[in-house]
């Protein structure tokens, strides 16, 4: 019985301790955020995580910025009462200089590295001889 106690009460710590440096985005009005745009009444901020500071503190070890990926926050705030639709929004990034960086759908992000090359010996197989 001592035994199921002291398992519990370490599997408890442990969850414990896991919450501790589980990362967390604290989400503020859209209106506070430094790029945002209101438009009849809607606002909406967009921010781009990246630097490495920002990537951790949204998730933890893993840097997506690292793998070719920009990972935004995007906050709609709608106060007017009417529905809006965001199934046809385009979101684009303009980084400094002008340089557009349309976004990728969430499926398509596993082949952004494209295909893995085979592993192949060079040079002939052995055994064979012409």
């Amino acid at each position: 019985m001592a035994f199921k106690r002291l398992i519990l009460l370490t599997s408890v710590a442990v969850a414990l301790a896991a919450d501790k440096d589980k990362p967390t985005i604290e989400i503020n009005p859209a209106a506070s955020y430094p790029f945002h745009q209101t438009s009849q009444g809607v606002t909406i901020a967009a921010v781009p995580y990246d630097t490495a500071d920002l990537a951790k503190s949204a998730f933890g070890k893993l840097n997506p910025n690292e793998k070719g990926i920009l990972p935004m926050l995007v906050v709609v705030d709608n106060p007017t009462g009417s529905v809006i639709r965001l199934d046809r929004l385009k979101v684009e990034y303009v980084a400094p200089g002008g340089v557009r960086v349309l976004s990728t759908p969430a499926q398509d992000l596993r082949y952004l590295r494209g295909a893995k090359e085979p592993k192949m010996t060079p040079g002939p197989v052995g055994g064979i001889h012409v």
